[in-house]
């Protein structure tokens, strides 16, 4: 049933073993006393990767849309994030012998007109095969890159990562 509701908690997000991986960056605030938003900085000229390790949760098996929030180095372009399903269900592989090939979503986004705003990006993906059959109650991981073909010069800063069910 498509629902729009968060179905998924973030566990801990994770550099992958043999990268390249985003960067840890920070967004600067301009007030008084200035604000320090963590990022992750996606290079513009190497394809870049970050793990989050997720809990489903509440999840009824229909498509999921990853909202990805991020600012861009540049206010021209478009940015494209890839992201990928990794399932870790009960007693069902061996995770540290079993090679996993991730199955990219793609989704290409004009960023924000101005330095420093927040752009909105989402990757659709339909239930089934394309999320690696993830179910309710499963651990699983969400691999997101950045496509360094897009036309974005500079850093993509990615600030947030929402998953819902649609």
């Amino acid at each position: 049933m498509a629902s729009g509701k968060l179905c998924a908690a973030i566990i801990r997000d994770m550099p992958t073993a043999d990268g390249p991986n985003a960067s840890l960056g920070v967004l600067l605030g301009a007030t008084t006393i200035g604000e320090q938003i963590p990022t992750l900085d996606f290079d513009d000229t190497t394809i870049e990767y970050w793990d989050y390790l997720i809990d489903m949760e509440s999840y009824d098996a229909g498509g999921l849309t990853v909202t990805l929030k991020y600012s861009a180095a540049a206010s021209s372009g478009d940015v494209d994030f890839e992201c990928a399903f990794r399932r870790i269900g009960d007693d069902i592989e061996d995770i540290d012998t079993t090679a996993h090939t991730y199955n990219f979503n793609t989704a290409t986004t004009t960023v924000p007109s101005v330095i420093g705003e927040i752009g909105y990006h989402d990757v659709v993906f339909t239930d089934g095969v394309d999320i690696d059959s993830i179910a309710d109650g499963e651990l699983g991981i969400l691999r997101i890159r950045r496509n360094s073909a897009d036309t974005l010069v500079g850093d993509a800063s990615l600030i947030s990562v929402l998953i819902r069910e649609t």
